[in-house]
């Protein structure tokens, strides 16, 4: 698995409790977020100072979710995010200050290089105390802004196991101002979908109750965080099985999130286990040879699901490979059928059942 992929899977995120708890008075984007973190990863515990932290033009556009290098665009970004500031809260100071002093692009080397403001040093080095850790793959797997900084906020009272914040506090930290003005407004476009998020993809999750403490309207939040039970943990292989989707054909005119290809990835868990992978891409070689299907992603996510309601109602279905003329069969079948033949391969009832029921769910 090449060093960027173990990076995103394995690394760990490490910050002191004062920066977790900074108030972005700069919003950053789902995308700038993931960077910043991702760089945040490279900071080794032991180091006494700040490294130069590069990344490929390649890995930088995978990061943001790109198809191809569009070069303006991220220009763009980095001159964005070198604007953005963060103010932190000391004990008798507030500090005021940006993510980034420098992005250096080298051209000839194709890569970019990323700097610290040395302002973090405090926040990101020489920790002993209060700071919190999480495995940088929670956040990556994330979607919205808002969710990528509820985590983090909760992540660090996880232990304690409950925190609460007024509204104001929350909007502060999670650089929303003018927007969601509102109680029903947050809880809808911010507090539920975070939820839900946490839940689907994370190693917490979280319920939480509204408080009135001035007057009639809501004025904090309660959160209860608990150690999600239902999300298991991501396998280091992942990553590396979402890069060989993408590299299929019938992603080619197509960008598919890798939280879908994760979706894809936990429908095949289910129906086939841990050796999930050989059943998966041969359902993914028989979209791909599918002359007639005008959006192949969506064919494959169609005949996931099914497979995934089939097996949840207690029918098999067994291990895959490709057969002739593009039909799935059974992998049991696979030497019988280059042999014999598909008729006598299947010559008994309960293999013709099961052939019948991967036929039918494959046809598109």
């Amino acid at each position: 698995m090449p060093n960027f992929e173990k990076d995103m899977m394995n690394n760990t995120v490490t910050k002191s409790n004062q920066l977790i708890e900074a108030n972005y008075t700069s919003q950053l984007s789902e995308r700038e977020q993931k960077i910043i973190l991702y760089i945040v990863s490279k900071v080794q515990k032991d180091d006494d100072d700040f490294q130069t932290y590069t990344l490929s033009i390649n890995q930088f556009t995978q990061m943001m979710g790109l198809k191809k290098p569009k070069y303006e665009e991220l220009r763009e970004v980095t001159k964005r995010m070198l604007t953005k500031v963060i103010e932190i809260k000391r004990s008798d100071s507030l500090l005021q200050t940006h993510w980034l002093s420098s992005v250096k692009y080298n051209q000839w080397q194709g890569t970019i290089d990323f700097s610290f403001h040395p302002d973090l040093k405090p926040f990101l080095l020489y920790l002993k105390k209060e700071f919190t850790s999480y495995k940088l793959i929670n956040v990556l797997r994330l979607n919205g802004r808002y969710a990528i900084r509820i985590y983090e906020l909760l992540k660090k009272w996880e232990r304690v196991k409950k925190v609460e914040f007024s509204i104001h506090e929350l909007r502060s930290m999670l650089g929303i101002h003018n927007k969601y003005k509102t109680y029903s407004n947050f809880r809808t476009r911010v507090l539920d979908p975070a939820k839900k998020e946490l839940y689907d993809k994370t190693d917490i999750c979280f319920e939480y109750e509204p408080l009135k403490k001035n007057g009639r309207g809501t004025s904090h939040i309660r959160f209860h965080i608990q150690k999600n039970q239902k999300n298991p943990q991501v396998l280091p292989d992942e990553v590396q099985i979402i890069n060989r989707l993408r590299e299929s054909p019938i992603l080619s005119h197509t960008y598919v999130k890798d939280e879908a290809l994760h979706e894809w990835i936990q429908m095949a868990k289910s129906v086939w286990g841990s050796e999930y992978e050989p059943s998966l891409f041969a359902v993914v070689e028989h979209v791909e040879g599918n002359k007639n299907a005008t959006n192949p992603p969506g064919l494959l996510n169609h005949i996931l699901e099914d497979m995934k309601k089939v097996v949840e109602e207690g029918k098999e279905i067994p291990p895959l490979s490709l057969g002739k003329h593009n039909e799935v069969i059974p992998l049991s079948m696979q030497e019988d059928y280059k042999q014999q033949g598909v008729e006598e391969a299947a010559a008994s009832v309960d293999m013709e059942d099961i052939r019948a029921r991967i036929k039918k769910l494959t046809s598109g």
